[in-house]
């Protein structure tokens, strides 16, 4: 199964913008909670939303830029994206499961990173795959 998502909007420099902690904090949440209202909803209208989170998948993220990033700002801005497809969280406690299964960093998926430069429509796109197999498509 696959299951494609597009985020409109510019995605925020994060790493290298000085802001304010609680500013920050907005922002983060906004992408993580847009990427997990996007995913979940789209999930639901595309393959009948089941409830139960995809194990083991590839997750290309394809952000488009007005210019391009290093490796480790693309990385590190994507994090609110990444965190959102995990599900969202208030308190510190997991509220709301998102559409993979695991925690962020636990190996369990592939995630893959990409930039574009378009000045015409930025945002992220999302191009989840279901593996059958670990590290097999």
């Amino acid at each position: 199964m696959t299951l494609t998502v597009f985020l409109a909007g510019p995605l925020p420099n994060l790493a290298n913008r000085r802001l304010h902690w609680a500013a920050r904090a907005a922002l983060v949440r906004l992408w993580r909670e847009k990427t997990f209202l996007r995913t979940t909803g789209a999930e639901r209208a595309q393959h009948g939303g089941n409830g139960a989170p995809w194990e083991r998948c590839r997750v290309t993220l394809t952000v488009r830029l007005l210019r391009r990033w290093d490796p480790d700002n693309l990385a590190a801005n994507l994090k609110p994206v990444v965190d959102g497809l995990f599900g969202l969280q208030l308190g510190g406690r997991w509220t709301r499961r998102g559409v993979l299964a695991g925690h962020d960093g636990d190996g369990q998926h592939e995630i893959v990173y990409r930039q574009i430069v378009d000045r015409t429509r930025p945002g992220v796109e999302l191009l989840i795959e279901e593996n059958d197999e670990r590290g097999g498509s």
